[in-house]
Parts: structure tokens; C-alpha cells; sequence
């Protein structure tokens, strides 16, 4: 009796060996056992509130880089997933709304909280150059993946055409200048045309033969004006002539008005400016003296804020009265459009910007920042502090948007 316990105990004994060799060779062969990986731990996410196709970033510990990592915005797909040190930075897909945010960490599902959507409504276009005789063609950029989309306005004008500003609320472009040459010399127009009826404004000069300077002087594009200045010397037959105006542009009639007649009246120091409709004022900012500059365009009284060593560029003044610009290139600003004085440093770019665009109806910037084969275009959404940067496909010059 006491052999056959000899024998159990002794065969016990060796069945446990067995299964700790067996144990020590699965580690050794690195092969684990089912749901031996570590949850992932989220700590936080942000933002809890945006729109479609805006970053959104999640900090974790613990994160496995080599770990396969999806993200579902109440049950669809980002197909924009990266991982930075313990962030997993991913982007709202365009059909996704509101409602739950799953990380699936390998085969395992972890619901991380919740997230208000605002569907997409700014729709933003981009200027592809074409080369120096057909200007630029502008596309719809889609958002997602920074691609071309629907064919949008083209540059118009005949031999050489220049760049194009355009107003969203009356869907009026400008070109900045149009060469056309013929037999007796070339010469050099303006040319405005609205793409909601299809009427064209502009203004031509004389030709080579007789111009001996000339030049339009764009100032400002409004919601329902333009603002140029023309000067011409000519020859005719009295000799040399001269004329020297500013003058405004109704961009729904496409009708001109003649403002002030600077030979007559004298010169008006009017830099590139916005058009504040409810003060009937420009105001822009002087680099070269570094000046804020209003112009009243029913007294033709200036007013000029000093503010040295500061430089203010593409101003945007919005529906509600509010503007703001880039200061020394690098800072998107609120400026007070009284007297110029920079009320709050919004955002700070890395990079200078190169083109500000701003959507009315989302409140949110987006710019441009060219690299060396492709654009960067940058979307920064002020109320909850999110920038999203979207490599565009082809190489990008302007953007605007439609609201």
C-alpha cells in the first residue's frame, strides 16, 4: 500500500515539472497566452465637441506601437489613425455623428466616452496655377484627404491673367490683370465677373503705343463693393495726359462709380484695406510706415494709428464686425478695427502663413502653408483650440471658402 502512494506522489511530482518546463518554454518562444496583453488605459480625449474631419486626440498609457489600432465614431471608421509617443491622433470621418468613440486595441473593444459632431458646411476651394497665360483654375478641395474636387471658377482674360480675389457673398472674381496684344501693341485689362449671372466688369487701358505708365490699384473687395484706384499717362493730341482716381465697383450690377479724383481732390493714402459697409469706411494697414489706416469714404477723412515694428497682413473683417489678420507673419490676431491696436494672439503658427481664409458660419481659419511638392492646408477651430492639418494633393496658391 505504502509503494502505490510512493508511486502517486512521485508521478504528481513529475506531472507538475512537466507543466512548468512547458510554461518556461512558451516564454522563452515569446508565444502568450489569450488575453495576456495589458488593457490599454485611456486618461482623456479631446476635443468633446467638433466638427467632421477635425482632429481629435486621445491620450493613453501603455500603448503598444506595433499594436493594431482602430477608430469608430459611433460605428464608423476614421480612416486617419497615427500614433505620437502615448497619443493615438485620428480625424472625424465625414459620415460619422455624434455618439460613442470605440478604440479597438487589437481584437479588444474599449468605449472611451462620447462626442458631439457638427456635420461639415464650409466648403473650401484651392487655386492650382497653370502657368503665366491661363492663371489659375480653382477646384474644390476635399477635406478628407486633401484631394481635387468639382472644377470651381477659372481665371479669365485673354493672353496673360493674373491672380484672382474673390468675394463669397456675391460670388464675384477678380482678376488681377489680363493682357491681351494684337497688331497695334498690347493692353492691359481688369476684369471683374460675377459667376452667379455671368456679367463681366473691368477696365482697359490703351495700348502700348500710347500708355506710358499705367496701372490698377486694387484696394479692397466687400461683400456687395470693389475699391480700385486707376492712374494713366497717355499720349494724345494735346501731348501727354495724365488721370489719377479712385473708384468703386457695385459687384451685383457690375456698374463703376468714380470716388474721388486724386488730381483734383488730391491723394488719398489707402493701403490694401477691408471695407466696413456699416462705418462706409477702409481700413487696412500700412507695412511700409506701419500705420493702421481709415479711410471715410463719404468725407474722405483719414484717420492713421501709429504701431512700430509690427507688421499686419491679409485682413478679414466678418459679418459681425470682428477683424483680424496675421501679425509678423506667423500669428492669426483680433484687431480692433477702430484704431488697429491687436486685442488677442489667437494662434501661433511654426510656419509663416501664406493665405487666411475665414468661414462665417463656422467661425473657424484656415491658411496655407507651402511645402516643397504639396500644400499644407490648416483648419483651426477657436472654441475648442483644435488645429487640423490637411496635405493637399497638388501644390496650392489661394484658398477661400464659401461661407
Amino acid at each position: 500500500m505504502k509503494t502505490i502512494k510512493y508511486i502517486l506522489f512521485a508521478l504528481l511530482i513529475i506531472s507538475c515539472s512537466k507543466d512548468k518546463d512547458e510554461n518556461v518554454i512558451l516564454e522563452e518562444e515569446g508565444i502568450e497566452e489569450e488575453n495576456s496583453n495589458p488593457a490599454l488605459t485611456v486618461v482623456d480625449y479631446n476635443p468633446k465637441q467638433t466638427y467632421s474631419y477635425e482632429e481629435v486626440v486621445i491620450e493613453v498609457k501603455e500603448l503598444d506601437e506595433t499594436a493594431t489600432i482602430e477608430i469608430t465614431f459611433n460605428g464608423v471608421t476614421s480612416n486617419n489613425v497615427e500614433i505620437e509617443g502615448n497619443q493615438i491622433k485620428t480625424r472625424v470621418p465625414q459620415q460619422a455623428t455624434s455618439g460613442e468613440i470605440i478604440v479597438k486595441y487589437n481584437s479588444e473593444d474599449i468605449a472611451i466616452g462620447s462626442i458631439e459632431i457638427t456635420q461639415e458646411m464650409d466648403k473650401l476651394y484651392g487655386g492650382i496655377f497653370v502657368d503665366e497665360f491661363e492663371g489659375d483654375e480653382y477646384f474644390e478641395i476635399n477635406l478628407s484627404d486633401g484631394s481635387l474636387g468639382a472644377f470651381f471658377i477659372n481665371a479669365i482674360g485673354w493672353d496673360i491673367v493674373g491672380d484672382i480675389i474673390f468675394s463669397k457673398q456675391s460670388n464675384v472674381a477678380y482678376n488681377t490683370h489680363s493682357v491681351q496684344c494684337g497688331s497695334s501693341g498690347c493692353s492691359k485689362d481688369y476684369i471683374f465677373k460675377n459667376w452667379n449671372t455671368g456679367v463681366i466688369a473691368g477696365y482697359t487701358f490703351c495700348t502700348d503705343f500710347d500708355c506710358l505708365t499705367r496701372y490698377l490699384r486694387f484696394k479692397a473687395m466687400g461683400n456687395t463693393q470693389a475699391f480700385y484706384e486707376v492712374y494713366l499717362e497717355y499720349y494724345d493730341v494735346n501731348g501727354v495726359e495724365f488721370y489719377h482716381y479712385l473708384a468703386s465697383l457695385d459687384l451685383m450690377t457690375m456698374q463703376v462709380t468714380p470716388l474721388r479724383d486724386y488730381t483734383v481732390e488730391g491723394f488719398l493714402p489707402i493701403p490694401s484695406s477691408v471695407h466696413d459697409e456699416e462705418t462706409n469706411e477702409l481700413k487696412g494697414f500700412d507695412n511700409n510706415s506701419n500705420k493702421f489706416v481709415r479711410v471715410n469714404l463719404d468725407t474722405f477723412a483719414v484717420s492713421e494709428f501709429v504701431y512700430p515694428n509690427i507688421e499686419l497682413k491679409n485682413l478679414i473683417l466678418s459679418q459681425t464686425g470682428n477683424l483680424f489678420g496675421i501679425l509678423n507673419s506667423n500669428t492669426l490676431v483680433e484687431i480692433n478695427p477702430m484704431n488697429g491696436e491687436i486685442l488677442d494672439e489667437i494662434f501661433t503658427s511654426d510656419d509663416n502663413f501664406m493665405d487666411l481664409s475665414y468661414s462665417e458660419s463656422t467661425g473657424r481659419f484656415f491658411w496655407l502653408n507651402n511645402l516643397t511638392d504639396d500644400s499644407a492646408i490648416h483648419i483651426f477651430n477657436p472654441e475648442n483650440g483644435i488645429e487640423t492639418v490637411v496635405f493637399a494633393q497638388e501644390s496650392i496658391n489661394q484658398i477661400f471658402t464659401d461661407y
